[in-house]
């Protein structure tokens, strides 16, 4: 294990970390900007990965108890899965070697393999498995941080095992719910997924730290907390709303696991609305808050068309959400100026369509529904990146080199 040959895969490291943005170069009108810096990055794509791990881990725990184990649903959730822990180890091997990167790999998948054993013991009642699987997790949990402290001494052994032991309890909650049904289970991914930042933050900070020439910028700054931040919330959101109109096109608008979703959606929605309130005002936060609201309820209309298959109305749900996308971008670039109209645009319409697919797919033959989620969550850490330029930009101050009060606050009560 090689500690000092970042040098030598830098440039994978950063087209990771830039891949998010659809090419490997800044955006438009971010060269210099604080959220761009290697450290800021770094902890951004941890948090857009480690998020995602978690609503992956829902959809192959929902193909696994809807469908089995033997199923080309379950195939593909478990694919794009393991693509996202794929993806978690490049990250590790960039900074530490190869051989470090296929050792985190392994745990990281005998993690995932028992949380499936665990659906899958639950799926069957068989209460004398679900406790093995609780068993191998508690010890891999030992082990794991065991490995990630040896690697950096940057990570205390303890705060990584606290850190991992409330992500298993998270994820153990959500398929709970997820085996009877409840409509918690939309509220529980949720909150497993909303302590995967904290992760991303921990590992992002240590590494910056034990590599301060490759990862220059502040990992805990002002502007890497946005960003990162930003990055979390907007992941939540495609997902949340991904679930909200995949059960409105299987169950409907009036049903229980719709409105539980939607409950969802609306507590993420209230998130970003205060993140943006600290940052441009309280009259800007409910005007943001009644178009974002305005957006989803036209997904929702469009979910509804899919499921009667309402070749008017799915039109009629399409234009309005073109509309919309339009409406939202104005109100945006209003708010920031430095903030480039067309890719917002661009990464918009990308999320729209994939949404529109998982709505088909949910409403028939729903195979591909993973990748078709996914596909609509992918670019919400553009978007992220691209409003958290702006707005570092836009307000110097509290988003620069150095950490403001005003910007601690504004990212740490969402």
């Amino acid at each position: 294990m090689s500690s000092l040959r970042l040098p030598a895969v830098l440039a994978l490291l950063l087209a990771l970390l830039l891949a998010g943005c659809g090419e490997e170069q800044t955006p438009p009108g971010l060269a210099g900007v604080p959220t761009e810096r290697p450290a800021a990055a770094l902890r951004a794509k941890l948090t857009e990965l480690l998020v995602g791990h978690v609503y992956r881990t829902d959809l192959a725990v929902d193909a696994d108890l809807a469908q089995g184990p033997d199923s080309d649903r379950f195939e593909e959730a478990t694919d794009e899965l393991d693509d996202n822990s794929v993806a978690l180890s490049q990250v590790i091997e960039a900074a530490y070697g190869a051989e470090t990167g296929r050792r985190f790999l392994a745990l990281w998948r005998e993690q995932i393999g028992l949380f499936l054993s665990y659906a899958a013991a639950k799926r069957e009642g068989d209460d004398e498995a679900a406790e093995e699987a609780i068993t191998g997790l508690e010890g891999l949990r030992a082990k794991a941080s065991a490995f990630l402290s040896d690697v950096n001494p940057n990570l205390p052994r303890a705060e990584v095992a606290r850190e991992l032991g409330t992500h298993v309890n998270d994820v153990l909650a959500m398929i709970r719910a997820a085996a009877v049904r409840s409509p918690e289970t939309f509220e529980r991914t949720r909150e497993a997924a909303g302590h995967m930042p904290g992760l991303a933050a921990l590992l992002a900070e240590a590494i910056a730290q034990q590599f301060p020439a490759e990862f220059p910028g502040d990992a805990d700054g002002s502007a890497a907390r946005l960003r990162a931040r930003l990055t979390a919330r907007l992941t939540d959101h495609a997902h949340l709303l991904a679930a909200t109109a995949v059960t409105d096109a299987r169950a409907g608008v009036n049903s229980v696991g719709a409105g539980a979703a939607r409950a969802a959606l609306e507590q993420n929605s209230l998130a970003l609305r205060d993140m943006l309130a600290d940052v441009y005002g309280a009259a800007s936060g409910e005007q943001f808050l009644g178009v974002w609201r305005d957006g989803i309820d036209l997904v929702e209309d469009l979910a509804a068309a899919r499921r009667a298959q309402d070749a008017d109305a799915t039109a009629q749900a399409r234009s309005a959400l073109e509309d919309w996308r339009v409406e939202f971008v104005e109100l945006m670039v209003d708010a920031s100026p430095d903030l480039a109209a067309e890719p917002v645009a661009s990464a918009l319409e990308t999320h729209i369509d994939a949404l529109d697919a998982a709505i088909g797919a949910a409403a028939g033959d729903d195979d591909d529904l993973a990748p078709r989620v996914v596909g609509a969550a992918q670019p919400m850490a553009d978007l992220a990146r691209l409003l958290a330029g702006a707005i570092a930009r836009q307000f110097p101050g509290e988003f620069g080199a150095t950490s403001g009060r005003a910007a601690q606050t504004a990212v740490e009560r969402s």
